[in-house]
């Protein structure tokens, strides 16, 4: 007979777990369908949060008034059991209600959350466990003592198992209570440039510039070291670096370098653009010219736009970019070349025999230092 009031009570208990599940599932389809075109904040904000505990508690509710319940009630087993899921049920639609409330005022009051969902989420399962263990003790009268002496032996396996996901879900933790980024932030991480589309527990999602998504697990990205391009604002610093001639006045290419920055739609008035001299070597003289931009998804294309001014303004005024040496000796082999001579102008030929004499007696085409000082650089035939 107690065997038989066993199989009764695990039916029953059963059948409550399996109608209140298809109870939860039909409300929140119900709760879906009734929020479409509604805006955010509505009735599935708040509503939706309650339909599980709800939906089990009065599930449990039926099974207590039941009457199937007189049955088994001689055991004295099922009442107790039903208590207890009323407690527990009860006390998680409580839990639920609060925070439901808060995240709607939050919502309402057009201010962000200030717990990162992770966090949110942690703390509602430990909520959810402590009453768990106090409704075992309570309510059920179960000795958890026993069960906490394998549960540490059990943890502690556990945890030498799952130390990785462990590991995700702390730094996970890390990264959304210290605010490093947020969703919509254009970030690098490492070798890693892109807008964050996501950040759960176990990895954080970048859309990279190549339309791609790059899964960074979150203690690689809590090691690494982190730009937000969004923080403390919206607006950052680009640079653009270029060498120019010695010739060029410096005052005239740093004015050409301020005007082109200012003429690209994409460059902010305030603050404004800036133009450095870094460094003066051998190949001409070095400048950086800095600007802001509040859209750094457009990086690229306002850089572009930016060089393609400077290009035409040192057209127009004359200001000349550095070549490289192969290309200024290319240049002079090709004007003095025999094809010249071939037009047959009187004394051509005596004026070329003059300028490789020049060339070859002047420094333009010898090294300048090192173990070959004096030596030319390309050989005399050549010349």
């Amino acid at each position: 007979m107690p065997s038989r009031v066993w199989i009764i009570e695990a039916l029953l208990l059963a059948a409550g777990v399996l109608a209140g599940g298809l109870l939860a599932v039909g409300l929140r389809k119900l709760c879906a369908g009734g929020a479409r075109g509604k805006p955010p904040g509505a009735g599935r904000s708040f509503f939706g949060r309650l339909v599980w505990p709800a939906s089990f508690l009065a599930a449990i509710l039926a099974l207590g008034s039941s009457p199937l319940g007189g049955l088994v009630r001689a055991g004295g087993s099922y009442d107790a059991i039903v208590r207890a899921g009323l407690l527990f049920f009860g006390a998680v639609l409580l839990i639920d209600i609060f925070d439901a409330a808060v995240l709607l005022w939050f919502r309402r009051g057009n201010r962000s959350y200030p717990l990162p969902g992770i966090l949110r989420g942690f703390i509602l399962a430990v909520l959810y466990l402590a009453v768990f263990f106090t409704v075992l003790r309570g309510a059920l009268k179960v000795n958890l003592t026993p069960f906490l002496a394998t549960s540490a032996i059990l943890t502690m396996i556990l945890g030498l198992a799952f130390q990785g996901v462990l590991g995700n879900i702390m730094a996970g933790l890390s990264l959304q209570f210290t605010r490093s980024f947020a969703r919509g932030d254009w970030i690098r991480v490492g070798d890693h440039e892109g807008v964050v589309v996501d950040t759960n527990w176990r990895e954080t999602r970048l859309l990279d510039r190549q339309s791609n998504v790059v899964v960074l697990p979150n203690t690689a990205a809590a090691g690494a070291t982190i730009v937000n391009f969004a923080q403390p604002d919206a607006k950052t610093a680009l640079s653009l670096f270029l060498k120019v001639s010695f010739r060029a006045p410096a005052a005239r290419v740093r004015n050409a370098l301020l005007a082109a920055a200012g003429e690209v739609a994409g460059v902010l008035a305030e603050p404004k653009p800036l133009a450095y001299i870094l460094s003066y070597d051998e190949k001409g003289v070095s400048y950086q010219l800095k600007f802001w931009v509040e859209h750094y998804a457009r990086k690229f294309s306002i850089t572009t736009d930016v060089a393609e001014k400077i290009w035409y303004k040192f057209r127009r005024q004359g200001i000349e970019v550095p070549l490289a040496l192969s290309d200024k000796v290319a240049d002079v082999i090709a004007a003095l070349g025999p094809n010249r001579a071939a037009a047959g102008r009187p004394g051509l030929e005596e004026e070329r025999e003059r300028s490789v004499a020049d060339l070859l007696s002047s420094e333009f085409l010898k090294r300048a230092d090192g173990r070959g000082a004096g030596r030319l650089l390309v050989p005399e035939r050549e010349i």
